[in-house]
């Protein structure tokens, strides 16, 4: 066939045809011409590597002894490019705008980690995923509510088979992923086994996000409002109503720090919440949930991140983890992400300063003097 650089030259053979992209073609015409005599020449080839690779992908997860769990394995190349896809369209490149005063963007694996999630609890309540006997991708809590509310009965809360506590109890019986099954120890009568009465219907969600567009309630959070939870203002266990005015959005994240010691929450207005912490017990009295209860302890949430933002450790985790947060399991893994973030950070101290000091100590060219007026300058060469 002709060359379609020089109709005169003809190529007897695909490698002649080629040669001409080489001479002739911008290098990623030369690369889509490839792909596209690939494909030609592929035919059912392809098809058996399609085959070869679902033989051969894998995946393994596994729970670690700090309690997070492994994830490794290999893919096919279409399975690749979907999960791909959803983490570049849930997860966009972060902007240069995103970045902190130090001009660190914040960590897209970090947000893949938090966009899988996200991706697993949806299917998981989607009424077309997979069920198996009447139940899909969700997880089976079982408490009673004397245990729930925090009443000291000496029983355990199950989640999944494992004992966890009645903190993660209350705060699980809040995510669409878990379904509670909570009854009277005392007559063993079962006061829910599923999620209307506890969980927002699809009415009420669309309003709570219209509300709150922005996302998460917590100040600075930059989390999609897809991605966050109903969190009940009064916990649903202690009779919290499930309505907009007992609910309000937050993160994954946010919401289990808020479940954690300390911390009350205000809503103002539609979509609107004061975060504030407490070093004293919250007693649920008009006092402890006004704007400023009086102790001299009283803080916002953008007064603890502030606070917080002093100490570099706390800026190694795009989540805004506290050091005041790491727990004692998980301590030696976040000392040693930590370290690796300092090294790090030096490192990208110690070549800004070279760059700095080559700068000012390279001789600069030095500036023809300029010839002096009625000077008919150097003779020429």
């Amino acid at each position: 066939m002709a060359s379609p650089f020089d109709a005169e030259i003809l190529c007897a053979t695909p490698e002649h045809l080629i040669a001409q992209y080489c001479t002739h073609a911008p290098f990623k015409d030369l690369q889509r011409h490839l792909d596209e005599l690939a494909a030609n020449l592929a035919e059912e080839t392809e098809l058996l590597d399609s085959l070869g690779e679902q033989s051969l992908q894998w995946i393994e997860v596994a729970e670690q002894d700090n309690g997070m769990w492994a994830l490794s394995g290999e893919l096919s190349s279409d399975t690749g490019r979907l999960l791909d896809k959803y983490l570049k369209t849930a997860c966009p490149p972060p902007r240069q705008d995103e970045q902190d005063a130090e001009g660190v963007l914040p960590a897209q694996p970090n947000r893949h980690a938090e966009a899988l999630h996200q991706l697993l609890a949806g299917y998981g309540t989607s009424p077309e995923a997979v069920k198996r006997h009447g139940h899909t991708a969700t997880l089976d809590l079982m408490v009673d509510i004397e245990t729930l509310k925090g009443e000291d009965t000496g029983r355990t809360p199950i989640l999944e088979g494992q004992p966890v506590s009645v903190a993660k109890a209350r705060h699980l019986a809040c995510e669409a992923g878990v379904i509670p099954s909570v009854f009277d120890y005392e007559t063993g009568e079962a006061i829910e086994l599923g999620r209307e009465k506890r969980l927002p219907n699809a009415a009420l969600r669309r309003k709570l996000e219209l509300e709150q567009r922005e996302g998460c309630a917590w100040s600075g959070c930059s989390r999609p409002v897809a991605w966050t939870e109903a969190h009940h203002i009064q916990h649903w266990a202690d009779g919290g109503e499930t309505n907009a005015g007992n609910l309000i959005l937050l993160c994954r994240f946010h919401h289990g720090r808020i479940h954690t010691a300390g911390w009350t929450v205000e809503k103002t207005g539609p979509g609107q919440a004061i975060i504030t912490h407490h070093n004293h017990p919250d007693t649920h009295t008009e006092a402890e949930q006004a704007r400023e209860c009086g102790c001299s302890d009283w803080r916002t949430d953008a007064d603890m991140d502030t606070e917080h933002a002093t100490d570099e450790a706390n800026n190694v985790f795009p989540t805004g983890l506290y050091r005041t947060e790491w727990s004692d399991t998980l301590k030696p893994d976040l000392d040693s992400r930590a370290e690796e973030a300092e090294r790090q950070r030096a490192l990208a101290a110690i070549r800004a300063a070279r760059a700095k000091c080559r700068t000012r100590f390279t001789p600069q060219p030095k500036e023809p003097a300029p010839t002096p007026a009625g000077s008919r300058g150097d003779p020429p060469h």
